[in-house]
Protein backbone atom coordinates (compact mmCIF):
# COMPACT_ATOMS: atom_id res chain seq x y z
CA UNK A 1 0.00 0.00 0.00
CA UNK A 2 1.27 3.45 -0.96
CA UNK A 3 1.84 6.25 1.70
CA UNK A 4 -1.02 8.88 1.95
CA UNK A 5 -0.09 12.27 1.92
CA UNK A 6 -0.68 12.95 5.01
CA UNK A 7 1.86 10.15 5.38
CA UNK A 8 4.64 11.50 3.61
CA UNK A 9 4.04 14.81 5.28
CA UNK A 10 4.81 12.59 8.75
CA UNK A 11 8.25 11.15 7.17
CA UNK A 12 10.29 14.67 6.67
CA UNK A 13 12.76 15.34 9.79
CA UNK A 14 13.69 18.05 11.47
CA UNK A 15 12.88 20.00 14.34
CA UNK A 16 9.17 21.14 13.34
CA UNK A 17 8.14 17.70 12.37
CA UNK A 18 10.02 16.55 16.22
CA UNK A 19 7.68 18.96 17.84
CA UNK A 20 4.57 18.66 16.04
CA UNK A 21 4.98 14.89 16.83
CA UNK A 22 5.09 15.50 20.39
CA UNK A 23 2.01 17.68 20.09
CA UNK A 24 0.60 14.22 18.44
CA UNK A 25 1.47 12.27 21.32
CA UNK A 26 0.44 14.61 24.16
CA UNK A 27 -2.77 16.37 22.85
CA UNK A 28 -4.24 13.50 20.38
CA UNK A 29 -2.82 10.09 20.73
CA UNK A 30 -2.74 9.83 24.67
CA UNK A 31 -5.58 8.57 26.20
CA UNK A 32 -8.07 10.85 27.05
CA UNK A 33 -7.06 13.56 24.58
CA UNK A 34 -8.90 14.85 21.64
CA UNK A 35 -8.05 11.24 19.46
CA UNK A 36 -10.50 9.71 21.73
CA UNK A 37 -12.87 12.43 23.11
CA UNK A 38 -14.18 13.34 19.86
CA UNK A 39 -16.09 10.50 17.76
CA UNK A 40 -15.47 12.01 14.60
CA UNK A 41 -11.91 13.07 14.44
CA UNK A 42 -9.57 11.31 11.97
CA UNK A 43 -6.92 9.70 13.64
CA UNK A 44 -5.91 7.40 10.51
CA UNK A 45 -2.30 6.90 8.80
CA UNK A 46 -1.17 10.32 8.78
CA UNK A 47 -4.14 12.48 9.41
CA UNK A 48 -3.17 14.06 12.82
CA UNK A 49 -0.06 14.90 12.05
CA UNK A 50 -1.48 16.69 8.58
CA UNK A 51 -3.96 18.64 10.99
CA UNK A 52 -1.35 19.46 13.54
CA UNK A 53 0.75 20.93 10.85
CA UNK A 54 -2.13 23.37 9.52
CA UNK A 55 -2.81 24.40 12.90
CA UNK A 56 0.93 25.30 13.75
CA UNK A 57 1.82 26.63 10.18
CA UNK A 58 -1.57 28.68 10.14
CA UNK A 59 -0.48 30.11 13.78
CA UNK A 60 3.39 30.67 12.88
CA UNK A 61 2.46 33.21 10.14
CA UNK A 62 1.47 36.75 9.75
CA UNK A 63 0.11 36.16 6.27
CA UNK A 64 -2.62 34.50 4.58
CA UNK A 65 -2.24 31.08 3.67
CA UNK A 66 -4.26 27.87 2.77
CA UNK A 67 -2.70 24.60 4.39
CA UNK A 68 -1.49 22.32 0.97
CA UNK A 69 0.61 19.45 0.72
CA UNK A 70 3.17 22.01 -0.97
CA UNK A 71 3.00 24.71 1.81
CA UNK A 72 3.01 22.10 4.83
CA UNK A 73 6.04 20.61 3.63
CA UNK A 74 7.53 23.70 2.84
CA UNK A 75 6.64 24.80 6.37
CA UNK A 76 7.90 21.42 7.66
CA UNK A 77 11.61 21.87 5.96
CA UNK A 78 12.54 25.16 8.03
CA UNK A 79 15.45 25.13 10.27
CA UNK A 80 15.02 27.60 12.47
CA UNK A 81 14.25 25.69 15.88
CA UNK A 82 10.93 25.59 17.87
CA UNK A 83 10.52 27.20 21.25
CA UNK A 84 7.02 26.69 22.91
CA UNK A 85 5.29 26.10 26.35
CA UNK A 86 2.82 23.55 24.92
CA UNK A 87 5.93 20.97 23.66
CA UNK A 88 6.41 17.97 26.15
CA UNK A 89 9.84 19.62 25.12
CA UNK A 90 10.02 23.16 24.83
CA UNK A 91 13.11 23.56 22.68
CA UNK A 92 13.61 21.76 19.98
CA UNK A 93 16.28 22.24 17.80
CA UNK A 94 17.89 20.21 15.04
Amino acid sequence: MALSAAEKLQAHGGAWSTWITELQKKYISAPGTIGSLLEKFDTGRGRPFQMLTSFVMMANTDQRITPTNATQTKFLQRTDSVSCPLAVNPTVAD
